[in-house]
């Protein structure tokens, strides 16, 4: 079984309780998971961790596959999350527009190598999106929030 960290960058309700994630790994690929039970709910009404913008670990279920359209995730867990992002509606859309522009240039997994997160060739867009996430977060935060000025730096990122 393979382990893989990514920003989940886009997320799709399935049938009932499942969801289908695309996950910005840290080389800078896109992944497609399949996330059984990720929409929370049940008797429980458990409440699912799955936000965009979270980084997290996931180990998929199936290692070697011969198709990469989708991979299962047998467990997941977040490694970092956003705390104020959800709460300010202006910084939450700015969020979704940075995830969704970085998903259109990230190119997809498509073999087993590809899942090697030491390769670096296009590990920049995973820092351009961290890095927007972070400062996006701490700006909202001190309550300096400015999304003239949060989409400047990150584009300015983008293009140097």
């Amino acid at each position: 079984m393979s382990q893989v960290e990514g920003i989940l960058i886009n997320k799709i309700p399935y049938q009932d309780k499942h969801l289908i994630g695309h996950l910005l790994l840290r080389n800078g690929m896109k992944l497609t998971v399949m996330f059984f039970g990720g929409q929370g709910g049940g008797k429980k009404s458990k409440s699912s961790i799955l936000q965009i913008g979270y980084l997290f670990k996931v180990t998929l279920s199936q290692s070697r596959k011969s198709s990469f359209e989708m991979l299962n995730a047998k467990e997941y867990s977040e490694k970092w999350f956003h705390k104020s992002l959800a709460l300010h509606p202006k910084a939450f859309y700015l969020l979704c527009f940075f995830c969704e522009f970085v998903e259109k240039f990230s190119p997809r997994v498509s073999e087993y190598d590809d899942l090697d997160l030491d390769d670096t060739l296009h590990g920049g867009l995973f820092r351009i999106l961290s890095n927007g996430i972070f400062q996006l977060e701490r700006a909202v935060a001190e309550e300096s929030f400015n999304h003239e000025m949060q989409t400047l730096y990150f584009f300015s990122k983008k293009l140097s």
